[in-house]
């Protein structure tokens, strides 16, 4: 009997502010993907998160992702973040062998970590 695979790996090493893209996780092969993205908000905070995904870690894309935790999990392609928490972010379809957290209209959110947790067998 085979047992399911789980890996997380933390993939960023410094807080991420501003409109930038957080460093790449390199997959290790599992099916499903997800993104934990931990934010500190300071004053009036607003960012938009896209999860984006790329086979060779130059041409990227975003993704659809549901966000878990919400009422309604829709799926989306940027969720809009105003608060100090930890957000996950289940990628929809497909595997990534590198995945990044792009952040845009960043106004006093900072990006503290980003994880990518995978599971399958």
């Amino acid at each position: 009997m085979t047992g399911v695979q789980y890996d997380i790996q933390k993939f960023t090493t410094a807080a991420v502010t501003g409109n930038n893209n957080s460093p790449a996780a390199l997959s290790v092969g599992c099916g499903k993907q997800t993104v934990i993205a931990n934010f500190t908000a300071g004053a009036t905070p607003t960012v938009a998160v896209a999860i984006q995904g790329s086979f060779d870690g130059v041409a990227w894309q975003t993704l659809v992702v549901t966000k878990e935790g919400v009422a309604a999990e829709t799926k989306a392609i940027s969720n809009t973040e105003t608060t100090t928490a930890y957000f996950y972010y289940v990628i929809s379809k497909g595997w990534w062998k590198y995945i990044r957290i792009n952040l845009s209209a960043n106004t006093n959110m900072t990006l503290n970590e980003g994880w990518l947790m995978e599971q399958g067998t």
